[in-house]
């Protein structure tokens, strides 16, 4: 599963490039709020950034597809034997997404294949801990949201990520995110112009 949805991804990208259509890039901040049967109410999301590259390829006058490669950061504090620790994450996002856009706005939603780079806990005695063994290497997640871009290729968007199945190793423990994510993009377009 994991493999046909990089393959997927891969091909779809290599026929973005073919089409020559537009380029970008964007950045923004994540606000996650981990979730689950195993994360109490004593757990809250630390702030995170993301920022990366996109395509953008027009399918029809209305629908677009825009896959996109990001590094992410998130975390969450959380008391624990009367000490204040905090878990961050880094990972790189594979996005496939989907847009309906008219007069500029548009509505996108889609997956996303999250691949752990980094997982680390920090506070108490020991200071800064490695705990990726403890955490699935892939991660997947659905993205519904919405936004505005400029003919000039400014862009805003706003969009609501939903994790898919629990981020922890153990199967018995229930962790994962919802994340709220806010950002800026610009686009360049890479169609030459009939003369």
């Amino acid at each position: 599963m994991k493999k046909t949805l990089i393959f997927l991804f891969c091909l779809l990208s290599m026929t973005a490039v073919r089409s020559q259509t537009s380029i970008g890039i964007k950045a923004g901040a994540n606000f996650p709020n981990p979730t689950g049967s195993d994360v109490s109410s004593s757990v809250n999301g630390k702030t995170g950034f993301y920022a990366g590259g996109l395509l953008v390829v027009p399918v029809s006058t209305n629908f677009r597809f825009q896959p996109e490669i990001l590094w992410s950061s998130q975390g969450y504090k959380y008391n624990e034997l009367g000490g204040e620790f905090e878990t961050n994450f880094s990972y790189v996002h594979l996005l496939a997404l989907v847009q309906y856009v008219k007069n500029g706005f548009f509505v996108e939603t889609g997956p996303q294949l999250g691949i752990l780079v980094t997982a680390k806990r920090k506070g108490g005695t020991l200071g800064t801990e490695d705990i990726k063994d403890s955490f699935k290497s892939i991660a997947f997640s659905w993205n519904a949201g919405v936004g505005y871009r400029m003919q000039s290729g400014l862009g805003i968007d706003l969009r609501y990520t939903i994790g898919i199945g629990s981020i922890s190793s153990n199967e018995n423990t229930d962790v994962k995110f919802n994340t709220l994510m806010l950002g800026i993009s610009k686009t360049f377009n890479l169609t030459k112009k009939k003369k």
